[in-house]
């Protein structure tokens, strides 16, 4: 039965394209770098999302896009095994070095590009198939062929992402033809919504729940919190004073005189059981 509305054709006509030239001049090892510590300021709140996935120590799960390893390692605590897939070789040494410094054995980088994944070929199925704010999220059809208990979606809750909120912490320290390019604004009629409806319209039930996420993380004073901050996006000392003034609202001072960072945003957890389609 075909839907009433086309959500997938919609969500396409309606949200803002990301420039191209955006797209061809991301450096891989640098973002990889930023996503990384952007990963471990939002460790705690991870796991608000990675625990509304119903995971057990018997399932073996698929990361696609996995970055850094942020949902990988997290939900590798509570899985049998990881297969962490990224086409990224920086973001995967990442993702293994973040594996061994919490420990975790069970987690398997790697180097693929989804688009190339074939089901039962190069890549086998999994118990639960997640793609969180990853290029999997694009073919929900194709995400469902790889899991056989649940197919899981994680990205932002009509709420900023990385980009937006980076905008407002380094509002100003960058030269105005950098500063300029950024991401499209959300609309809120295209949001989680538009994906919901386009996993029922597949002809599954679909669960959702919406967290709080953030970033945070304590430093031994503003000093510390200044110049770590600033290697995720770096620029010259003159913008300092600029930088620091964006980062007032987000700082506190702790009893013990230790500051923490903390700014916060919202996500959804969307997850479905697998249907079987007769059709490619």
């Amino acid at each position: 039965m075909e839907p009433i509305i086309n959500w997938a054709v919609l969500q396409d006509i309606l949200r803002p394209k990301f420039p191209d030239q955006l797209r061809r001049s991301v450096n891989w090892s640098d973002t990889a770098v930023m996503y990384n510590m952007m990963a471990e300021m939002e460790r705690s709140y991870t796991y608000n999302q990675t625990d509304c996935i119903p995971v057990t120590d018997k399932d073996t799960v698929l990361d696609i896009g996995c970055g850094p390893g942020r949902i990988s390692c997290a939900i590798a605590e509570r899985a049998k095994s990881v297969t962490a897939l990224d086409s990224s070789e920086s973001m995967l040494s990442f993702c293994a070095q973040n594996a061994k410094k919490r420990n975790l054995a069970n987690v398997h980088p790697v180097l693929m590009d989804w688009k190339e994944a074939v089901v039962g070929e190069n890549i086998e199925q999994h118990g639960i198939v997640i793609a969180s704010r990853s290029v999997g999220m694009q073919d929900l059809k194709k995400l469902n062929s790889f899991a056989k208990k649940y197919a899981v979606l994680v990205c932002w809750a009509n709420a900023p992402s990385i980009p937006p909120i980076l905008n407002i912490l380094f509002q100003g320290t960058q030269p105005e033809q950098i500063q300029s390019r950024s991401m499209p604004p959300q609309d809120r009629r295209i949001g989680y919504n538009v994906v919901w409806n386009r996993v029922y319209d597949m002809g599954a039930d679909p669960n959702i729940r919406i967290v709080k996420d953030g970033f945070t993380k304590n430093f031994s004073g503003y000093t510390e919190a200044y110049a770590w901050l600033r290697l995720i996006r770096p620029f010259e000392d003159e913008y300092l004073p600029v930088f620091q003034n964006n980062l007032a609202p987000y700082l506190t001072e702790e009893v013990d005189g230790t500051v923490t960072f903390r700014i916060e945003t919202k996500s959804y957890v969307l997850w479905w059981e697998p249907l079987i389609f007769t059709d490619n």
